[in-house]
């Protein structure tokens, strides 16, 4: 560039400048329009100057921000941002102590959390300890005939381990064609396995096929129902009312229709002898295990519709 072109620029940014420095005098009569050519003509006088004249640079910075306050905010976005600005102008200390005061408070709220975690010891609230399939069964409804827990009727072996992880303990129960259990498939034909997850009295129970290792029946269970402590039982979900350590409620305008009804061993109470006597009522894909002596449910089953 030559020494005239040079110059000429710097004449017509000075000219830019002189008109900002005149349209910004009384900023009472400022306007929108008036707002934008200002922020218009400081951009233009800044970009004219290059390298020369900062300190005229740094006052069109200074006016043609306070003019682009008078100018609508496009977004809310912009507004929220704007607003900041303000604030921390106005808040912000001009006084050099006070100004090191506050950004050496500001530094020990951001890294006193962060020390904190690394020297106190990791204390975690109970839920942290509770099992995924604990988690998940105060979260997800009761699915009649598909599921609970996250679990789905049909789910293979690996998908479930996927899902909830390994069963509380290692070694899974055969239910034999004659229903006797046993250990492992030595004896006897194979009728399914059973995957055990237990918490606290509460227990899932998964049962799988023998040959296609995929799911056939979810079970829930507390073991305090016979004593009668259901409060700790009430936290599992329950279906349209019903649910473990509530009254059995046959209602077959909720459930539907009683589609099977089978006595079974359950509801044992160490302190009371004989009362190991319960009835499962199955409806359309789930199925009630209830004490008979005090009507409470003590186990839920999920199984496919039609079974």
């Amino acid at each position: 560039m030559s020494n005239s072109e040079h110059a000429f620029k710097i004449k017509q940014a000075i000219n830019l400048y002189s008109q900002v420095i005149v349209m910004s005098q009384n900023w009472q009569s400022v306007d929108e329009v008036k707002a934008r050519l200002i922020v218009e003509y400081a951009k233009d006088a800044t970009e004219l100057f290059g390298t020369t004249n900062q300190e005229k640079k740094v006052e069109l910075n200074r006016i043609a921000e306070r003019a682009g306050q008078v100018v609508p905010p496009d977004s809310v976005d912009s507004l929220r941002k704007r607003s900041e600005k303000l604030v921390l102008q106005l808040l912000y200390p001009k006084n050099g102590m006070l100004r090191n005061g506050l950004l050496m408070a500001i530094g020990a709220i951001i890294i006193a959390p962060i020390l904190l975690s690394e020297f106190l010891p990791n204390k975690k609230t109970d839920s942290s300890h509770k099992p995924v399939w604990v988690e998940k069964l105060t979260h997800e409804p009761i699915l009649p005939g598909v599921g609970v827990a996250g679990l789905r009727l049909g789910d293979s072996e690996s998908l479930v381990l996927s899902k909830i992880g390994e069963p509380t303990t290692s070694v899974r129960q055969v239910i034999g064609n004659g229903r006797e259990i046993f250990l492992d498939d030595t004896l006897g034909k194979v009728g399914s396995y059973v995957m055990n997850y237990d918490f606290e009295g509460l227990s899932l129970v998964i049962v799988t096929d023998a040959d296609q290792k995929t799911v056939i029946k979810l079970r829930l269970m507390c073991f305090d129902i016979p004593s009668g402590n259901a409060s700790k039982c009430r936290m599992l979900p329950s279906y349209k009312g019903d649910g473990i350590g509530t009254l059995y409620i046959a209602s077959a305008d909720l459930l539907g229709p009683t589609t099977n009804v089978e006595s079974y061993s359950g509801c044992r109470n160490p302190i009371i002898p004989n009362t190991n006597d319960a009835t499962m009522y199955l409806h359309a894909g789930i199925g009630f295990g209830v004490c008979r002596n005090t009507g409470v449910i003590e186990m839920v089953d999920i199984v496919p519709i039609g079974k």
